[in-house]
This record gives C-alpha cells, sequence and structure tokens, in this order.
C-alpha cells in the first residue's frame, strides 16, 4: 500500500468523462471519506464498484449529473447504500437515470419490481398449484372409494375364513 492510499480523505474525479468504474477500485484506500464523480459518463454502477461494511469508510459520494441507466443494477447500487450509511448529496432531486424510452427519472424512485425473477416465482407457483391438486385429487378419490376399496379388501378374506 502506497502513503497516498493510507492519507487521501478526499478524492475528486468530477469532470474527467468516467465511464465505467472497475470492482473494487478502492480497495485499501482506508481512509478516503469522500468521492466525487459528478458530471461524468457513468452509466452503470453497482455495489461491486465499492467496499463494502467494515471495509468502507466513505462517508460521501457524489453522483449527479451522470447519465445512469434504469436497470436492476441499479437496485444493488441503492441496497449497497442503505447498508453502508453512505450521504449521497442530492440524491433525491439531481441523481437521475434514465429508461429505455429516454425520461429522466429519479434513480431511488425507479420501479424494482421488474427485478424480482418472474420465472423462479412461476415455478414455485406451478409447483405448489400442482402439489395442491394431487392432494386434493388424492383425498377426494378416497373418500368416494373409501366403502368400495374396503369391501374389496376384506371380502376375499372372509369367504376363505368361512368354514363349508
Amino acid at each position: 500500500r502506497s502513503v497516498a492510499s493510507r492519507s487521501l480523505r478526499t478524492l475528486n474525479l468530477a469532470h474527467n468523462q468516467i465511464a465505467q468504474l472497475s470492482n473494487g477500485f478502492l480497495e485499501g484506500v482506508v481512509s478516503l471519506t469522500t468521492l466525487s464523480l459528478n458530471h461524468n459518463r457513468l452509466t452503470v454502477i453497482n455495489q461491486t464498484n465499492f467496499l463494502t461494511k467494515p471495509k468502507n469508510y466513505l462517508q460521501k459520494l457524489s453522483l449527479h449529473r451522470n447519465p445512469f441507466q434504469c436497470s436492476c443494477d441499479t437496485l444493488d447500487f441503492i441496497l449497497w447504500i442503505e447498508e453502508n450509511n453512505v450521504t449521497i448529496p442530492s440524491l433525491t432531486t439531481d441523481v437521475y437515470c434514465f429508461v429505455s424510452y429516454g425520461h429522466p427519472q429519479v434513480m431511488i424512485y425507479f420501479e424494482f419490481d421488474q427485478c424480482v425473477n418472474n420465472s423462479l416465482a412461476l415455478l414455485i407457483s406451478v409447483l405448489t398449484t400442482t402439489i395442491l391438486f394431487i392432494t386434493t385429487l388424492m383425498a377426494t378419490v378416497a373418500q368416494i372409494f373409501y366403502w368400495d376399496a374396503s369391501y374389496t379388501w376384506s371380502s376375499p378374506r372372509e369367504t376363505r375364513s368361512r368354514p363349508c
């Protein structure tokens, strides 16, 4: 580790046309508390770009004026913010993401419902419904044919046990 990684407290990378952050790019920068990434070309930012507790020392992260895409990767980043108590200035007013039709939307108000794994939910639903249907069918058949089955099973034993 360099001396800079142990003593660097503020890093201003604004207006650098940065389009992508490498995963864990802050690894080893233990004293960094403020990072400014304003006015760049970042479209995707997710939790793997930053450290998590207890290794995260970042307290303030500035992100406004980047063309973020509204995607499920954004959900990971929002969860990272909540887990790490990082302050993001103007998050509710000036950090936008763009949906497919081009309209900006405040990032934290993006509808994350679409990020749910619908195929897994469908599989669980079909499996549960099938199990319930088979159980109900078996109970109904057992109730309807109980007397017939008990007569069939007990009748041959009774005829063999009677003396002629």
